[in-house]
């Protein structure tokens, strides 16, 4: 039987909400992993149904996985739950439907030793997982100042991995749902070093159930997290260029509105096509905004609900 550290290197937080589907791909690229001196805390969100069978099982025959339930209260919480239970010197998280190529963690060990096992956050490059086939993207070099790099570039949770010191003063918002990891990574950016790695050995999993998918409202839920984010930090907020920060929220606004053209629902999707036009009358988009107002007005199709 394998045997686990009593403090290993990584520690891996898998929040998991019914992903009996996926869960058990996500846990073997773990096992596939050429570095093994690793933990995995599974934190089960509530699941309704057979996620935490799937993971005990697992557990039983590797000690390197853990269970831990709680009852549902949305990934932030259950990821700071995981790294509360951690024993590894540096935390990752990997979400409970994304997967670690096989020289992931070796990596990560390789340049945190030639970091002198720096207090920072280091991330990798990645690819999109689309029912198998696995395209590479394109990641853009870090660049100063490293806050606005994070605003610029969301970086999903399974590419990060951070030293445990970091943790005791920085954890994610349990009261923000999206965005939530793009926020942690900003205050992180204000304090510490970063660390890009150019290898990519991520692969995010696209499926109709992610949470950025456009009939999920993803633009409520961020603009609410950013929203949020200005008033809790407010001195760290205000340190972003204006423009960043207009930028941001416009997009999120837009982004409810697509939502709300997709459905159909036309009282909304006026209101926020509106607030986007008479406040940003020289964005880029400022002409597609108006055509998409037209279209509104006039009840005729869009690209939204075509999709």
């Amino acid at each position: 039987m394998l045997q686990t550290a009593q403090n290993p290197f990584f520690s891996i937080i898998v929040p998991a909400y019914n992903r009996e589907k996926f869960i058990h791909h996500t846990l073997e690229s773990l096992q596939s992993q050429s570095f093994e001196d690793w933990e995995c805390v599974v934190v089960d969100d509530g699941s309704k149904d057979k996620t935490g069978e799937v993971v005990k099982a697992l557990a039983e025959k590797d000690p390197r996985i853990r269970y831990v339930y709680q009852d549902n209260a949305e990934r932030s919480a259950a990821r700071n739950h995981g790294a509360r239970k951690a024993k590894g010197q540096f935390l990752c998280f990997l979400d409970s439907d994304d997967r670690y190529l096989k020289d992931h963690l070796k990596n990560l060990h390789k340049a945190i030793l030639d970091q002198d096992r720096q207090v920072a956050l280091y991330f990798t490059g990645y690819c999109e997982d689309r029912n198998g086939e696995l395209s590479q993207m394109e990641v853009a070099p870090l660049a100063q100042p490293h806050t606005e790099y994070f605003l610029d570039h969301a970086v999903i949770p399974a590419r990060t991995c951070l030293h445990r010191k970091i943790f005791e003063t920085h954890r994610f918002d349990e009261d923000i749902v999206t965005v939530e990891d793009q926020l942690l990574w900003i205050r992180i950016a204000n304090e510490y070093p970063i660390v890009q790695l150019a290898q990519t050995s991520v692969a995010y999993a696209v499926h109709d159930n992610n949470s950025i998918n456009l009939k999920n409202n993803p633009g409520r839920l961020r603009l609410q997290g950013v929203q949020t984010f200005a008033k809790r930090y407010p001195q760290l907020w205000h340190q972003l260029p204006k423009a960043k920060r207009r930028s941001i929220l416009i997009q999120s606004r837009f982004t409810i509105a697509k939502y709300h053209l997709m459905k159909g629902n036309k009282g909304p999707a006026l209101g926020y096509l509106c607030r986007c036009i008479l406040t940003e009358p020289g964005h880029p988009q400022f002409r597609h905004w108006l055509l998409l107002l037209a279209q509104t007005l006039l009840g005729q199709k869009n690209q939204y609900q075509q999709a």
